[in-house]
């Protein structure tokens, strides 16, 4: 079940982030949807104390509800992601860190098991939130004996 709905939620927000609109969850009326960065989070989103970053924030035209989702949410709902934590259930997540890509402003998610050095990092455009790269490695994937 809980597959079920990453991917409904996957879909959801990715298209929200990709075409600016998507029905409303709450009346599935017209609601616009909006990249927000570091100063439109609000203080809630805050992981680890560490506050999220970017997101994206869905405001609905008919009953004026407004949710705000995080970066690093939309990227775990990713099915590469998804595909990810089930080889690896037991991963961390570090936070979104700004980084250069092939010239322009762009966005590092890293998710890493934690049984081994097997990672997964996307990149995403900054202001966009396009995805620019997915890439998974298996560096070092052996845990060294103790």
């Amino acid at each position: 079940m809980l597959d079920h709905l990453l991917i409904w939620l996957g879909a959801y927000y990715w298209q929200a982030i990709t075409t600016g609109q998507v029905s409303c969850r709450f009346c599935e009326g017209g609601a616009r949807a909006s990249i927000c960065g570091p100063q439109d989070i609000p203080s809630q989103y805050t992981i680890r104390n560490v506050k999220e970053s970017y997101g994206v924030m869905i405001v609905c035209s008919s009953c004026h509800r407004t949710e705000t989702n995080t970066l690093s949410h939309c990227l775990f709902d990713l099915p590469q992601v998804q595909h990810f934590w089930h080889k690896h259930s037991r991963m961390r997540w570090y936070p979104v860190r700004e980084v250069d890509y092939q010239g322009q402003p762009a966005l590092l998610g890293r998710f890493q098991s934690v049984i081994d050095k097997a990672g997964i990092d996307v990149i995403c455009q900054r202001e966009t939130l396009e995805i620019l790269q997915i890439q998974e490695n298996q560096l070092n994937a052996q845990k060294p004996e103790r």
